[in-house]
């Protein structure tokens, strides 16, 4: 309840203090906040405040007594009253209107507002600095510009935004001094470089707002995007040169004649080709200074004829230099008037052709010769142009093409030929205007007796300065050698074929003999030697029956000695057949035993080292290998008059390599190959396993077999 309401409290709510004592403040909260205003109430109340300690100001919202809201800011503190032992609490509310500082703060809103949106609407560019000239603000058509936002660009100096155009800097040199200085110009323009380092011209005015104290707070700078302008300026400009530099640096001539036919502009190229000074020709009649008597009235005509606006606008005629040269010159005539429409001028541009003519001239012999050798030659040859029409050929093209004299220019190949021929000519074109390449290749043609005609035909691409590719190509008729080439080659493979059936058939012979050899040592081995086996047993038994003193015993005996001995000797054939030890050890076993034989029976010295041999080499493999050696040894024996015989067996993870290699007489691979049936049937072997067979030799230094095979093979390859 109200205890206390001072005069500016009731100005503030509008009643007077005797109708609000003893009341509740509530009738000046409005209903909507009251309940916040009760807990904030009893929350301060309840704490442990000092005596006078004031709450925090806040901003509430009044209610007069006219029922009127407005805004109030306001502090608490409470005071605890003593007397007639009892103490009291109350509290001290002061408050403040704030009505106007919202208005203000609402009105300072708006215009804000107002010129953010003037700011951002405005096509000129808007840029706000602060003293030391660094970026505070830019508006949106600003932003467009530079192509960098308003955070980029914040507290940035304005200069960086501003570099030289490259042809006039002087802006920004003046622009930069003055901020060095300390001084803010009110108008310049510059180039402006945005974000992707594009150039922009901009015509800048800047405005410096100062306070009381005439110290510079902060400059407005607005600018106006001129770069069209800037660039037509320059484009002028530049024309304006380019005009005065074709005149004075171009290779044609520039005369300018006025009704009278007098010079009044003489370029530097007509200078240089006639060798006159503008000086020595300046106002002088062109006819007269410069063309040949015998063309002047011819001329001077073509002029006339001009300025009544009948002659033809292009005319040739000579001129004759300061060294009495003739040059030939092709004009292009325009009249001019002056601004009043009076005075006609003749503008005439000449180019020099005299080399062209003379160019010309030698063309045409060179083409008249050109044309003879392709009349001449018998090697077809043809032009075409990037649509496969024919621009040339030659009278051979068409005679042997079978084609009408004439009749091909401008055609293509669909059109001439029948579909598979023309097909066949366009893919070859293709590929050649499509690889930029050469390409030889072999074409074929029909002619008029139905007989298949073969060209070797050479198609290449031909280049124009223009950049346009053109499909050049000769052809020369190869059918005789081509019909020989498959006579032969048809010839080729029926040899082929021959061999190859040879081969087979050798193949079956070894495998044939091998099976045989295989054979017949399995019979000598298992049924004759057992045979003799059984007889020398009867033999021995009879000798123990019968007495020591009988004379049919040493007979007898010596029956069992040859039995014996005939034993090993058909053991050793059946081994020579086919050893079982091969089978039944493998193949460095077998190699092993062969070795030792050889070396005991023969008495020549064979030293073998074995590497990494594999064990379960197939049974083709094998028996290849061994009787490669076998054959290699038989032959040393009896050729090569050798003492020593080098052996080497290597296998590895693809392969195994036997080399046989004697220090015996040796021969010339070249003069005296040998071809023995020892040879060849190796040769064979090796091919049937798809092996590697080399022989090399040479007189004094021995002979050396190497043969490698393939671990995995086991049948003809």
């Amino acid at each position: 309840q109200i205890v206390l309401f001072n005069k500016a409290a009731e100005a503030m709510f509008g009643v007077s203090a005797s109708a609000v004592l003893g009341q509740p403040v509530d009738q000046f909260i409005p209903q909507r906040f009251r309940e916040a205003h009760h807990q904030a109430h009893r929350e301060f109340a309840q704490d442990d405040h000092s005596a006078r300690h004031m709450g925090v100001t806040r901003e509430v919202v009044g209610l007069r007594a006219s029922g009127e809201e407005f805004p109030a800011e306001v502090t608490i503190s409470r005071v605890e009253m003593k007397g007639k032992g009892k103490t009291k609490r109350l509290f001290t509310v002061v408050l403040r209107d704030v009505s106007d500082r919202h208005q203000a703060q609402a009105l300072l809103m708006k215009e804000q507002q107002f010129i953010s949106a003037i700011l951002n609407t405005t096509a000129a560019l808007v840029v706000i600095l602060d003293a030391d000239w660094k970026i505070q603000r830019i508006n949106q058509a600003c932003q467009r510009i530079v192509r960098y936002s308003e955070d980029d660009l914040n507290g940035q100096f304005f200069s960086n935004l501003l570099v030289a155009s490259g042809e006039d800097d002087s802006a920004v040199r003046e622009f930069l001094s003055a901020h060095r200085q300390r001084q803010f110009p009110d108008v310049f323009e510059c180039a402006l470089v945005d974000k992707e380092r594009h150039l922009r011209w901009i015509h800048w005015i800047s405005t410096a707002i100062r306070d009381t104290a005439g110290q510079v707070e902060f400059v407005i700078v607005t600018g106006t995007d001129i770069t069209d302008r800037k660039t037509a300026e320059l484009k002028l400009q530049k024309e304006q040169e380019f005009i005065s530099a074709v005149l004075d640096t171009t290779g044609a001539l520039v005369v300018v004649l006025d009704e009278a036919g007098n010079i009044v502009r003489f370029n530097r190229a007509c200078q240089e080709l006639s060798g006159f000074s503008w000086e020595e020709v300046c106002g002088d009649s062109v006819w007269e200074t410069l063309v040949p008597q015998e063309e002047r009235s011819a001329v001077e005509s073509v002029f006339n004829a001009l300025w009544d606006g009948q002659a033809s606008k292009t005319h040739v005629n000579h001129w004759v230099t300061k060294k009495k040269e003739k040059r030939l010159i092709a004009w292009t005539n325009t009249v001019m008037s002056d601004v009043g429409g009076n005075l006609p001028y003749v503008i005439a541009t000449g180019l020099d052709i005299t080399e062209q003519r003379k160019a010309e001239q030698a063309l045409q012999e060179s083409q008249e010769r050109f044309n003879a050798f392709m009349d001449h030659t018998p090697t077809l040859a043809f032009l075409k142009d990037e649509k496969g029409c024919y621009l040339f050929v030659n009278h051979a093209f068409e005679e042997h093409m079978n084609l009408p004299f004439g009749g091909v220019l401008g055609k293509t190949d669909a059109q001439l030929f029948p579909a598979d021929i023309a097909q066949t000519f366009q893919e070859h074109d293709r590929e050649v205007l499509g690889r930029r390449k050469v390409l030889e290749t072999e074409e074929t043609t029909v002619d008029e007796r139905s007989q298949v005609r073969y060209w070797l035909v050479l198609k290449f691409p031909v280049y124009e300065r223009q950049g346009q590719v053109y499909l050049g190509g000769v052809a020369l008729d190869i059918t005789e050698r081509k019909l020989a080439n498959l006579a032969l080659e048809e010839n080729r493979n029926l040899l082929d074929r021959q061999q190859g059936e040879l081969q087979a058939l050798a193949a079956q012979l070894l495998t044939a003999q091998e099976e045989e050899r295989r054979r017949i040592s399995r019979e000598l081995h298992d049924d004759v030697n057992q045979r003799l086996a059984l007889v020398s047993l009867h033999v021995q038994s009879a000798l123990q029956m019968m007495a020591k003193a009988d004379p049919v015993r040493q007979t007898l005996s010596n029956v069992d000695r040859d039995l014996a001995k005939l034993s090993d000797d058909l053991r050793h054939l059946a081994a020579g057949y086919h050893p079982s030890i091969l089978d039944d050890l493998g193949l460095e076993v077998a190699v092993r035993s062969l070795i030792a034989e050889v070396s005991q029976v023969k008495g020549l010295s064979i030293d073998m080292r074995a590497v990494n041999v594999p064990k379960g080499l197939s049974p083709n493999v094998a028996t290849c290998l061994y009787r490669i050696l076998q054959e290699s040894l038989q032959n040393t024996l009896k050729h090569a008059d050798a003492s020593n015989v080098y052996i080497e067996l290597l296998g590895n993870t693809t392969g195994i390599t036997l080399s046989i290699r004697d220090d015996g007489t040796g021969f010339h691979l070249e003069s005296r190959q040998p071809q023995g049936l020892g040879l060849v049937s190796m040769r064979e072997r090796i091919r049937q396993v798809g092996g590697d067979f080399r022989l090399e030799s040479q007189p004094g230094a021995g002979t050396m077999i190497a043969v490698w095979v393939p671990v995995g093979a086991s049948s003809p390859s």
